[in-house]
């Protein structure tokens, strides 16, 4: 019988790794005092994502809304959606900072024609999504870029601008954010030329083979977990403020913003 899993790929950069740990290690002490069955201990490294989501055996993972609302992840059932303490973020929504690199020429998205654009991967709501949708409102249409790389990584896409192998990307706010925590010498490295459409957040999900009862205490853990008083520190470090729980129809619009630009002649981000 397989085992269940638990991971947290999604804002796991090597800085993030022990403050993820104490994350699960919190949540899955709770979740044993309150009857649920065979806890992960550790979380697990994962590289094939869509295999992870939609997992039978998943017990507790986070997610894009990109591969949710594409039917990537197999019927997951979602958790609760994090709030950040990122000043970009409005609650549970948020998106991406469009960067150039510090001395770049260029000021507005049209003046990124024919350059080279960074995208963590084509299945990216930060990523490629909203940074599709802000091309195609601005009025880019066709083959606007000369070349687009994909880097696996929103870190990586960043570090494709910053050493000029790519002239632009967007990059997800809280990674930015995260990233800069990191290494406050990287924001000299960037700049922001714009923002895009705000949509919600990466959620917690379960496998959609768990019981109501399952998925509700997992829900009340988590939202226990997160709310606890004195907060421990990995929450700052992952900056966490609160979670909220929204229906699955909230994340309806990442479709929307994918209609948009396919109707105004922007399909395919290239």
């Amino acid at each position: 019988m397989a085992k269940p899993r638990a991971a947290l790929p999604m804002y796991d950069a090597p800085e993030l790794r022990a403050a993820n740990s104490e994350f699960w290690h919190a949540l899955a002490k709770t979740l044993r005092t309150q009857g649920i069955d065979d806890v992960p201990d550790d979380l697990t490294q994962v590289t094939d994502l869509q295999s992870l989501w939609s997992d039978p055996d998943l017990l507790f993972s986070q997610t894009c809304g990109y591969p949710l609302t594409h039917g990537h992840c197999g019927g997951a059932s979602l958790i609760a959606t994090p709030i950040y303490d990122v000043a970009e973020c409005e609650g549970p929504y948020y998106g991406s900072a469009i960067i150039v690199s510090r001395d770049s020429p260029l000021q507005t998205l049209l003046d990124a024609k024919n350059h080279v654009a960074a995208i963590n991967g084509y299945d990216s709501n930060t990523g490629m999504n909203l940074f599709r949708i802000s091309l195609a409102r601005a009025g880019a249409r066709g083959e606007f870029f000369s070349k687009v790389i994909v880097t696996g990584a929103h870190r990586q896409s960043l570090k494709a601008v910053i050493d000029g192998r790519a002239d632009i990307a967007s990059i997800d706010v809280v990674s930015l954010a995260h990233f800069t925590s990191c290494d406050p010498r990287l924001a000299e490295k960037f700049r922001v030329i714009a923002y895009t459409p705000k949509t919600p957040g990466l959620p917690f999900i379960t496998s959609g083979t768990k019981s109501e009862a399952t998925r509700e205490i997992i829900q009340t853990t988590l939202l226990s977990i997160i709310r606890q008083v004195p907060r421990p520190a990995w929450l700052e470090t992952l900056k966490i403020r609160d979670v909220v729980t929204l229906p699955h129809a909230a994340y309806d619009v990442i479709l929307s913003l994918e209609s948009e630009a396919m109707n105004l002649g922007y399909a395919d981000l290239r």
